[in-house]
């Protein structure tokens, strides 16, 4: 798909959305991980593109997270930098974040003994505050925005940003994710818990070379 899609032009961003919706639908589709042949499980891969030459195909993968899966759509419609192919990886150097990035809440890893062994800012964290690809709006304030290709963000309860997932239609009802249960899945009404701790959502910015 990035061959048809990454040097595509749009009308505006409602446009960019509605294709990036389509886009993360159609994945979902073919490799939901309830399709025994080709569905992706749930896990972290690192380094999902090849920064080097930076030609935006996927390495080779059995699992991807819920920032992984978010990142391959980015990908498919050239939106990132070629040399910071991992979005979800903090490139200071490709691309600018808000300087909130530096005081959210990072993800804590215990011991089995339940003492604190390291603490880091995480995929979601990088891609919420990365304002060279993203508009940031506070879910609270959505009412009147049609959330058609947004990314709906998750915040643990006094905790850290921990889930992504992308909307398939106005009011975010319907979404497609990759999460903890399994893996991507095809398409779901959304769940009543991630309504509750959705925070933000991004909308894609659409570069001024990529207009018609």
């Amino acid at each position: 798909m990035m061959d048809e899609y990454s040097g595509r032009k749009f009308f505006d961003e409602t446009h960019l959305q509605y294709t990036f919706a389509a886009i993360m639908q159609n994945i979902a589709l073919e490799f939901s991980y309830n399709k025994r042949e080709n569905g992706i499980g749930y896990g972290y891969t690192e380094n999902l593109f090849d920064d080097y030459p930076g030609d935006g195909y996927i390495t080779k993968t059995e699992k991807v997270d819920c920032a992984n899966f978010v990142v391959i759509g980015l990908n498919i419609l050239g939106l990132v930098d070629y040399k910071a192919q991992d979005a979800n990886i903090y490139y200071s150097d490709r691309y600018t974040y808000d300087e909130e990035r530096e005081t959210a809440p990072k993800k804590q890893v215990y011991d089995s003994n339940g003492q604190l062994l390291y603490e880091y800012i995480n995929g979601v964290t990088n891609l919420l505050y990365n304002t060279s690809l993203f508009n940031r709006i506070d879910a609270s304030n959505v009412s009147n925005v049609d959330l058609t290709g947004t990314i709906g963000v998750m915040k643990m309860p006094n905790s850290y940003y921990d889930h992504v997932y992308v909307s398939l239609n106005k009011d975010s009802s319907r979404i497609v994710d990759s999460n903890g249960n399994g893996g991507i899945y095809e398409f779901k009404n959304i769940p009543k818990v991630y309504l509750r701790r959705t925070n933000f959502y991004l909308m894609l910015k659409l570069p001024k070379y990529r207009v018609y």
